[in-house]
């Protein structure tokens, strides 16, 4: 996989849709490594070693995430926030939050306080409910 495209597809979708997109790819880069069935369940919650991980296999899966994301994650992070929930939060705070922060990376989308998502995500609550 080339270095970043990753990275580039989280870019191009809406911020609406880079969450579960991330978590998508983080998943199936964790199966591969893993090799896990397609229809295996991999529990977010679940320490990486409890799900079988070495800390041979996790720095694979580390190398392969950094190639993927194009981005640097630290060896501590894996033993720091030891799930895949842990994980993806400290990406989408951290290496990522360019992505999931204040301004897209292609600068085309305005700052977003908690404030204004809070009023947009009720509004879309109510819109749903007529």
């Amino acid at each position: 996989m080339a270095a970043d495209v990753g990275f580039q597809r989280l870019a191009a979708l809406p911020r609406s849709e880079r969450r579960a997109a991330l978590a998508t790819l983080v998943v199936g880069e964790l199966r591969e490594v893993l090799q896990m069935e397609p229809t295996e369940a991999l529990p977010l919650d679940e320490s990486f070693f409890d799900l079988g991980f070495t800390s041979l296999s996790l720095e694979e899966m580390k190398q392969r995430l950094e190639e993927t994301l194009g981005c640097h994650i630290d060896a501590e992070v894996l033993f720091n926030h030891p799930t895949v929930a842990d994980l993806l939060a400290h990406l989408e705070s951290g290496p990522l939050s360019a992505l999931f922060g204040g301004t897209d990376t292609r600068g085309s989308e305005p700052p977003v306080d908690d404030h204004e998502k809070s009023l947009v995500d009720d509004m879309m609550a109510r819109l749903y409910q007529a």
